[in-house]
């Protein structure tokens, strides 16, 4: 008679990843923001963010060679001021006069004028 001793172990594997990620959902549902605090505005601060991108590129040697940062790391790079006005302080890497990429930290004040007109203020590479 042959054992069959492989499948036993491997069956309670799939029951413990099974568990684990239930319990890890029942989790992430139950941390969801109960208070009555303002919800952020992270449509507009995306926004905000893809259009000062835009003015960098009109104001850099070479907007081709330009990036950015990405999604996750430039979240943290805009700040909601209030009354539509939005703070991003940034970075782009493009190629300089020479064609060698060089870093610049940028910041700028986007303003919500209404739903589909923005304005800039104070654009500034240091």
């Amino acid at each position: 008679m042959q054992k069959r001793s492989g499948c036993l172990p491997m069956l309670g594997i799939v029951i413990l990843i099974s568990l684990a990620i239930v319990v890890i959902d029942a989790n992430i549902n139950s941390e969801v923001n109960t208070s009555n605090s303002p919800r952020k505005d992270y449509t507009s601060e995306r926004l905000a963010y893809n259009l000062s991108k835009d003015y960098v590129l009109e104001n850099i040697k070479s907007p081709s060679s330009a990036d950015f940062p990405g999604l996750f790391e430039s979240k943290n790079h805009v700040k909601d001021l209030g009354g539509g006005r939005f703070e991003v302080n940034s970075w782009v890497d493009s190629e300089n006069s020479f064609g060698a990429k060089i870093r610049t930290r940028y910041s700028c004040i986007m303003i919500k004028r209404s739903n589909d007109r923005w304005g800039i203020e104070n654009l500034k590479f240091h």
